[in-house]
Formats: C-alpha cells, sequence, structure tokens
C-alpha cells in the first residue's frame, strides 16, 4: 500500500463506543464535506475492548482514549488507559490512573483529560478527580468533590470544570440537581468550588457547549422506584462562575428518549445519538440533529435510524486519511455513496 500523500484531504469518522456491551467490534460512521453523516454504519474491529463495559472514551488532538470501566467476564474493575492515533493508525497503552473506577464522566481541560468520580472498588461511589497530561503521559490527583458521584456530566469553560447532575448513592435511586463549579489549578482546588443547580435533577445526561452556550439535554430523572425520561433540552442564559447560572427551556425538545445517550458536534449541527427509555428499557435507534446556524431558534430533525443497541454511548469524532486500515472500508467508497 502506498504511503498517502501529505496534502491529502482527511476524511472524517464518528467512532461510536457502546459502554453498556462488550465487545471488539466498534461501529462508526462517516461525514460528508457538508457537515452532514452518511447514513451508512461501518465497523472497526479492536480486539483488546471484547471483554470491557461501563468504560468513558473520549477524543483529544486527533486521538482517541479509552478510559476505565470494568470487564464484563469477571467484574473486576480496571485503571487502564488505550490511546488510538487515528493519524498513524495506531493502538498504544498509556500510564494507568491512579484508581479504578467506572461510570465517572470524562472532559478535556487545557489539553489535559479530566476523569471525575464514578464507581470505585469494593462498591463505593468516589469523590477523586484525577488528570492526565498527553504530552508526559502521566496522571495525577486533581483534587475531590464533596460529595461522591456517578452518572454526571462534565465539561470544562470559564477556566473552570463543571460538573452536573448524577446520583451520590449506589443504594438510594435518586438523581441530583447539583452543579458544581471548580477551578482545577494547584491550590485553587478547595476554595474555588462553587455550589450551583440544573433546572431539574437528573442522571445518564449530556452536556455540552456549542456556539458558546452550555447545554444539558437527555437523560433521566429517578427517585426510588420512579424514573422519568427527560426531552427537554435547557441551556444557561447565565453561566459566569461567579454569579448564580440561570436556565432557559429551548422551544424544541427530543423527539426520543435519551438515556446515557452519546453527541458530536460537526459544525453548527449537533448529533445526538442512541441512548434508551429509562422507564422501558428499550434503546433508541434514531438519530436526531439540532441545528445551531440559527442560535436564537435552533431546530431539530430526525436523520435516519441505525440497526444497532447504542443504549449507553460515547462519540468520538478524528480525521484520517483513506490509508487507515482500520477505518479503510468505508473511506475506500468515499466516492461512491448515494447520499439522501
Amino acid at each position: 500500500m502506498a504511503p498517502p500523500s501529505t496534502n491529502e484531504e482527511k476524511v472524517t469518522f464518528i467512532l461510536l463506543f457502546s459502554r453498556n456491551r462488550s465487545s471488539c467490534d466498534v461501529p462508526y460512521l462517516m461525514a460528508q464535506r457538508d457537515e452532514h453523516i452518511y447514513p451508512t454504519l461501518m465497523t472497526a474491529t479492536f480486539y483488546f475492548m471484547r471483554d470491557l463495559i461501563d468504560y468513558r472514551a473520549i477524543s483529544l488532538d486527533n486521538c482517541v482514549y479509552i478510559i476505565g470501566g470494568r470487564y464484563a467476564s469477571t467484574g473486576r474493575l480496571s485503571n487502564a488507559v488505550f490511546k488510538y492515533d487515528a493519524h498513524i493508525d495506531f493502538w498504544r497503552g498509556c500510564e494507568p490512573m491512579k484508581s479504578v473506577r467506572a461510570n465517572f464522566a470524562v472532559t478535556i481541560f487545557d489539553s489535559k483529560i479530566y476523569v471525575l468520580g464514578g464507581e470505585g472498588q469494593k462498591g463505593i461511589i468516589v469523590q477523586s478527580v484525577e488528570v492526565y497530561d498527553p504530552t508526559t503521559n502521566k496522571w495525577k490527583e486533581a483534587g475531590t468533590f464533596m460529595k461522591p458521584k456517578r452518572y454526571h456530566a462534565a465539561l470544562a469553560m470559564h477556566g473552570k470544570l463543571w460538573s452536573s447532575g448524577g446520583a451520590n448513592s449506589l443504594i438510594e435511586a435518586k438523581s441530583t440537581g447539583e452543579l458544581i463549579l471548580v477551578d482545577p489549578q494547584p491550590n485553587e482546588w478547595k476554595r474555588s468550588i462553587t455550589n450551583h443547580t440544573l433546572p431539574v435533577a437528573c442522571q445518564q445526561h449530556c452536556m455540552t457547549v456549542i456556539n458558546d452556550n452550555i447545554l444539558v439535554f437527555g437523560g433521566c430523572q429517578k427517585n426510588g422506584d420512579e424514573a422519568h425520561n427527560i426531552q427537554t433540552i435547557a441551556r444557561a442564559i447565565s453561566q459566569s462562575s461567579e454569579s448564580t447560572t440561570e436556565w432557559e427551556e429551548l422551544d424544541i425538545q427530543l423527539e426520543h428518549p435519551r438515556t446515557d445517550c452519546g453527541y458530536f458536534q460537526l459544525g453548527s449541527s449537533l448529533y445526538i445519538i442512541g441512548g434508551h427509555n429509562c422507564q422501558t428499557g428499550d434503546p433508541t435507534k434514531v438519530i436526531e440533529r439540532i441545528d445551531f446556524s440559527n442560535s436564537s431558534k435552533p431546530t431539530i430533525d430526525e436523520q435516519f435510524e441505525i440497526d444497532k443497541d447504542f443504549a449507553a454511548v460515547d462519540c468520538c469524532v478524528v480525521q484520517t486519511n483513506q490509508y487507515n486500515e482500520h477505518l479503510l472500508p468505508l473511506a475506500s467508497y468515499l466516492d461512491r455513496w448515494i447520499v439522501w
């Protein structure tokens, strides 16, 4: 196979990591040049993932990181970290986390990866936060939260880590509406922690930034034996770390239940994929797209249905060339697809 030329056009792929099922097969989509996605699902095989569940996957600098989780066959938790470099099509192991954990939150801040909370040893929900520096391949402890947390969401904005929602207990099935902001810089953690609230208590939801606006969507609200899907979309209208965060509910809402869904952004479009109905357990198979080209009046529409179970999914966007051996089957037919 001939080496790729340096000026070759890159192809955008979206890898879909199904966290609730152990499998070495990782489905993926491909994006068109106009920021739409092709209605065809392909599969790459990564054998080291064949027994792994409840991990998190995140992309940074055109690399994908698979972090922690548990082994389905034994239930043993993992602190292992794997990195996929899409540019050279190569997997390698990284330094493991300090602690094992599963069902935690993960985000990028200052070109570093932060993992927050999750489930630890002996069924304990942990409060600790760790940070990974890809340039040094080192993990270190960043700080601790006042309460343990799992099934929460996290992002970075205005120089702060934002942690929202989740559950504080393995025994009591109750979602929280907490929104915690903290400065992760050295010596700032403890004195910088501030507490705000979400518009509704939730867990297994998504929180992201688009057009400098924080969005919270998907997930569910649990209180004992009661569970409700959340299909409203909330946007922070006052999102300064120095003042109380205020929220507005968008005029649009999700058309389908989306507990533990994934998302990815292409241009001004936010694609939402997978998740499940928290009341029935049925997976959601229709992809939805929110168009933020007019940020004051976003629109939502259905794209197409995928015949896969993505009841809990992380989406990672990478760019590579047509000589990538793992993702080659789709790229090799780049010019042959008939698009809707």
